[in-house]
């Protein structure tokens, strides 16, 4: 369990410094957690030019985007990707191997 006081629980239950939350970059792994419900979300944080803005604008580790794994809480770096050669784009923009 996170310490209510200094850290903050991300939906898949690992805990974050609470300065962490609502800082404009993804934090929480798998989720994104950390950015959803934040006052003054309209507020676009500067982020890195190593960084994917997500659709929402949150700032996002490029190396997260692409990696079958929604990080942005809109699910924007997920799409938009392109399938290797032994892949099939589903309608959904998920990308499954050819032989399935």
């Amino acid at each position: 369990a996170c310490d209510s006081v200094r850290q903050f629980e991300c939906d898949d239950q690992s805990c974050l410094e609470i300065g962490l939350r609502c800082n404009g970059r993804v934090d929480c792994p798998h989720d994104g957690s950390d950015e959803r419900d934040c006052p003054n979300s309209s507020t676009l944080s500067e982020c890195r030019p190593s960084d994917f803005r997500c659709r929402n604008g949150v700032c996002l580790d490029y190396m997260r985007k692409c990696d079958r794994k929604s990080d942005c809480p809109d699910n924007s770096d997920e799409q938009t990707c392109l399938c290797t050669t032994d892949e099939f784009k589903c309608e959904n923009d998920h990308c499954i191997p050819k032989h399935q």
